[in-house]
Parts: C-alpha cells; structure tokens; sequence
C-alpha cells in the first residue's frame, strides 16, 4: 500500500500539488502526503487544515507522507518542530508517524525538524522508510 491508495480510500480534506490530507474513519488516522517543494505560507496553510481536521475527526494518530518532499527553509522547520506540532498536541494528536524522504537534501530537513524536537514529542513520534512500516506502527498502538 501507499500514501496515494490509502488516500484514495479515506475522506480527502485539502488536495494541492504539494500536498493532500486526508482522514480515514475506518483506522482513524489522518494522513498527509507531501510532494516536491512548498513555501512556509503553503506549510502553514496545510498545517492550519491539517489541525482543523484533527478536531473536527478527533484525531489521535497522524501518519506523515515526507517520501517525496524536497527540502523545506529553516522558517519552516522551525514551525513544523515548533508552533505546528505543539498545537497539534493540543488538538489531541498523541502519536505521529513520518515517512522520511527520499532526496538525501530533503532528509537534512528532517533530521534538522527532528533535532529541534523537544524529548517529550521524540517519544510520541517515530521515522520510517515506508507508508507501510509507519502505518503498521501506528495500528498497533
């Protein structure tokens, strides 16, 4: 299985070039699949939706699609590790689950996302190199 199959299933929220998230009622799981490159103003505006959905759906677990993704600012890694995650904890999300990219450039952004993560958000997330392995962590828990 992959990102665009199991969004194909699962109720789609907000669907742009760079990005589509969606929710499936049957795992609960929210699921954004980003693709190429995006300007902070693009990250924010996703995020917005993103945490929307999350309360709307009551949302729990997030499985992040980054496989495709190029490499993000260091604006955006500090929103993404910073203000976004936190609101996303306040929206009830309690795990996250990220597909990490392919491109060794976009997977820096990560590692820099990751590393200004705070220990209490490491131990709710994990990292993956594919949809499945993230998606089989998220059911079991």
């Amino acid at each position: 299985m992959n990102s665009l199959n199991y969004i194909k299933r699962s109720n789609l929220y907000f669907d742009k070039p760079y990005v589509k998230i969606a929710w499936n009622k049957q795992d609960e799981l929210l699921v954004s699949y980003w693709m190429g490159f995006f300007t902070k103003e693009e990250i924010v505006a996703a995020g917005n939706r993103t945490i929307q959905v999350a309360r709307i759906e009551n949302a729990h677990k997030i499985l992040y699609d980054a496989s495709e993704m190029e490499i993000l600012d260091p604006a955006s890694q500090k929103f993404i590790s910073g203000e976004f995650t936190r609101q996303m904890i306040e929206a009830g999300i309690e795990y996250s689950a990220a597909v990490v990219p392919d491109d060794v450039l976009a997977k820096s952004s990560v590692n820099q996302i990751k590393e200004l993560m705070g220990q209490p958000i490491k131990s709710r997330s994990k990292y993956f190199d594919s949809f499945d392995q993230a998606y089989k962590w998220l059911k079991k828990i």
